[in-house]
């Protein structure tokens, strides 16, 4: 289990690091299914400690931020772009005597 752990452990960091790597070259596209893929082996390990071990925890919701910006970036690099719009109600001006 340890073992296995581990090998999941080096799968993020190698994901993470491909995810920055992607990143910095302006391949928004790629960095996403990196860093996907990191969220997607986190939630596979438990939140627990070793004992006599290293305590490692991965910070999930870091990694959600990320996958967050990545798109924004990609939405950004395609020309896409959200925008929130505030409607106010239709009002008859005769309403208003």
């Amino acid at each position: 289990m340890i073992a296995l752990m581990t090998t999941i452990t080096e799968q993020i960091q190698t994901k993470m690091a491909e995810a920055v790597t992607a990143q910095e070259a302006g391949d928004y596209a790629t960095a996403l299914l990196k860093a996907r893929s990191a969220r997607m082996l986190a939630a596979s390990l438990p939140d627990i400690g070793f004992e006599g071990g290293d305590n490692k925890r991965w910070d999930r919701a870091s990694i959600s931020a990320v996958i967050t910006d990545l798109k924004k970036q990609l939405n950004a690099a395609a020309g896409i772009r959200k925008t929130n719009l505030t409607v106010a109600a239709i009002t008859d001006e005769a309403d208003n005597d």
